[in-house]
């Protein structure tokens, strides 16, 4: 699942993400993770001593470098230090911390002795576990005159990351700068796409300086993609969390994840993502998801964009089939879901069969924009509409179409619209 400053929700299911703030650290190095108080520091963010298992050979043996790279666009302004310092803070260490928060949750608090027996199985559990990192991250910043006084930090805290983490690497963060140059979000994605290496990285995520994934979702990520070789662009939902709306500074993020049920996956779990939803029927099971558009008067039968989607509440889809035999819909489609049989809450749904679905009977669609009916073409109109109604499934949601993750082949033939 996930957080948007909350939840995000994996692909139809697992993932998670938040948006929150952080006040950076006196001491200026580069910044202190501040969560609740002060004294909280240590005990919420670094749970175990990272400075001692990132440094130990066995950590190096156990980090994974995924091909997954993530583009990252951004206009500066005087957090954006603050902003990217949680956001390789939450890639590069919060596998670790929130492995060990749920470990510390867990055991009993109310001795010592049960304190100190928790801490040393979550030091051992981490010695076994594999860390997943991206294969490289490229931030493409705007940056105007009035902030050129806050490069320093950003810079400082890239290096901070390249050293502590990286082990000096430095073509695995690289920051591109685009001085009083005004971009969009969109124009900064494009470039930052260019600039991916794809021979290291055969995926690229997109995701905002701003946002907090789930610890996770790296790993997780890779599990997938790298099974199913059908899939070209994957995306997956969020849930607003409430601390976006209160605007707190001091958010423990991964606190906020436990509270929502966010799981951790233990590397047997992971494993068991590690499986082709299309062809490995012990793994996954299939059912219908049910598309439609409910019939409020005009001509019967125009072609609607979909604005339903049902996929997991049986009951539900049992009362529209009746309704459908009603004549009440002005559309209805059927198309498949995949559930992982040993995790629950781990689901697919083939986007593109619902696109082909519906299109195969028609070229045009009414789509709605800013109150009013629009005809726009099919796959297009079926696309965002679907998007939309997926966000009840907790599947995808339209917040940039859940955060795509996509064959670097393909992100490369294709652009982001600068002009939207």
């Amino acid at each position: 699942m996930a957080l948007f400053c909350g939840w995000l929700l994996f692909i139809y299911s697992l993932l998670q993400r938040l948006r929150v703030d952080h006040a950076s650290g006196a001491d200026g190095d580069p910044f202190l993770h501040r969560r609740l108080n002060a004294d909280d520091v240590h005990a919420h963010i670094h749970m175990v001593d990272m400075d001692s298992i990132r440094r130990s050979p066995a950590h190096r043996e156990r980090l994974v470098f995924s091909n997954i790279g993530i583009v990252v666009p951004s206009l500066m302004n005087e957090f954006t230090a603050q902003y990217l310092d949680r956001l390789l803070h939450n890639v590069y260490c919060s596998q670790l911390d929130y492995e060990h928060l749920i470990l510390d949750i867990s055991q009993s608090q109310s001795q010592a002795k049960a304190q100190a027996k928790a801490q040393a199985k979550a030091q051992a559990k981490a010695q076994r576990n594999r860390v997943y990192y991206p294969s490289e991250i490229v931030i493409s910043m705007s940056v105007m005159p009035e902030h050129y006084v806050h490069l320093s930090a950003v810079q400082r805290t890239i290096e901070h990351y390249t050293r502590d983490y990286l082990y000096n690497d430095t073509s695995r963060i690289r920051l591109f700068v685009h001085r009083n140059q005004s971009l969009n979000a969109a124009t900064n994605r494009n470039f930052g796409i260019a600039q991916i290496n794809a021979t290291r990285s055969q995926f690229i995520g997109m995701f905002d300086i701003d946002d907090i994934m789930h610890p996770q979702r790296i790993a997780i990520l890779h599990h997938v993609l790298n099974e199913n070789p059908e899939i070209d662009l994957l995306v997956h939902a969020f849930l607003i969390h409430k601390t976006c709306r209160l605007d707190h500074i001091d958010t423990d993020y991964l606190q906020a994840f436990h509270r929502n049920r966010a799981s951790f996956m233990s590397h047997s779990d992971l494993e068991m993502l590690a499986y082709n939803f299309h062809h490995d029927h012990e793994m996954y099971a299939t059912n219908q998801c049910l598309a439609y558009y409910k019939q409020k008067g005009g001509k019967r039968g125009s072609a609607y964009s979909i604005f339903q989607v049902e996929c997991q509440n049986e009951e539900k889809k049992r009362t529209l089939r009746q309704m459908r035999e009603q004549d009440m819909f002005a559309e209805w489609l059927e198309f498949d879901r995949w559930n992982h049989v040993a995790l629950s809450n781990v689901f697919f749904v083939d986007f593109s069969e619902l696109i082909r679905r519906r299109c195969a009977q028609r070229e045009i669609v009414k789509h709605p924009l800013a109150g009013k009916f629009y005809d726009v073409d099919c796959e297009y109109g079926t696309m965002a509409g679907g998007l939309e109604a997926f966000r009840n499934e907790k599947g995808v949601t339209r917040h940039h179409n859940g955060w795509p993750t996509m064959k670097t082949a393909i992100a490369k033939q294709v652009h982001y619209d600068e002009q939207w």
